[in-house]
């Protein structure tokens, strides 16, 4: 299953996605993918935004005269949270939830999860949410990159944390 983050559609996989955005999106995939939003602000309201816009996000500033800028952001649709997500490399995904450098690693079928959130009695449902994620966002075990969990993620996920009696 795939999800469109431009209309909240869900199709069976990733060749019906590019149908879908072919006949319902105009075949821009980038429009779908990606949101942009335009500001118009001062060089001081452009840098402190800049500096707060983290990874995942692309920015182009252009001088409209007056003393102000126009700034258009373009980010991932549906990003809830740009600290958590899974990071799949080499065939193996791991959960990202904000603290990487203090994390302690619980093995889970083909991912890790950090241990402060694992337990026994959660461990297949929390590994069906990581391939829910993977799939979602359109891609595999075997496509390395990120990917990032959107709100309904999240809630699950705290969802089967609290079940688990973690944080």
């Amino acid at each position: 299953m795939v999800k469109c983050y431009a209309c909240s559609t869900t199709v069976v996989d990733n060749a019906e996605f590019l149908a879908h955005v072919r006949s319902k999106h105009g075949g821009n995939m980038e429009k779908v993918v990606y949101e942009t939003e335009e500001k118009i602000l001062t060089e001081q309201e452009a840098q402190q935004l800049l500096q707060s816009l983290g990874v995942g996000v692309s920015a182009t500033v252009e001088g409209i005269g007056g003393g102000k800028l126009r700034l258009r952001i373009t980010r991932l649709r549906r990003v809830a949270d740009q600290d958590v997500f899974i990071d799949v490399w080499d065939c193996r995904g791991r959960l990202y939830m904000g603290k990487p450098e203090e994390e302690e690693w619980e093995e889970l079928g083909w991912f890790s999860v950090p241990k402060r959130i694992f337990r026994p009695e959660i461990a297949e449902e929390l590994e069906n949410l990581l391939w829910q994620v993977i799939e979602d966002r359109g891609g595999a075990i075997n496509m390395s990159g990120r990917y990032y969990l959107d709100k309904e993620h999240i809630e699950e996920l705290n969802k089967i944390i609290r079940k688990g009696g973690g944080e």
